[in-house]
């Protein structure tokens, strides 16, 4: 697989059905992302590596990585790109704790919630349904 996005995917994939090693292919995915074309490619697909870690029990580590990746989110544009990105964070963050949750919910509502885009109301939206419990976090794997 040479596109780093399905690459990283890919390896988060594996990590996840294969917990003994799952530290190490997501350590490996964390640096193919980091060759991802532009700021969103590289802090969205780490969701996948977020969820694979937060499934394995490797929970420091998700939220090590969920933390770093929210510093990066800040560098996406534009705000819309940011919001998808926020967004599958959010899912991410689900499977770790409700405190990572909460950090990304409230980026979500300081980054982008008074953006007029539709993709930033339905991000701000499907955050307060999933806080609210009316909205499942989508399946990674």
């Amino acid at each position: 697989i040479k596109d780093p996005w399905f690459k990283v995917q890919a390896l988060a994939a594996v990590a996840r059905y294969n917990k003994e090693k799952a530290v190490k292919y997501c350590n490996e995915a964390i640096k193919i992302s980091k060759t991802g074309s532009d700021h969103y490619q590289v802090a969205a697909v780490q969701s996948w590596v977020i969820a694979a870690l937060a499934e394995t029990g490797n929970i420091k580590e998700a939220s090590n990585l969920l933390n770093k990746t929210l510093v990066d989110s800040q560098l996406i544009l534009p705000n819309a790109s940011k919001a998808e990105a926020l967004y599958l964070l959010i899912q991410a963050a689900y499977k770790i704790n409700a405190k990572s949750f909460s950090l990304v919910y409230e980026t979500i509502q300081k980054e982008i919630s008074g953006d007029q885009n539709w993709r930033c109301k339905r991000v701000v939206k499907n955050a307060n349904n999933l806080l609210n419990k009316t909205l499942c976090p989508r399946e990674f794997f």
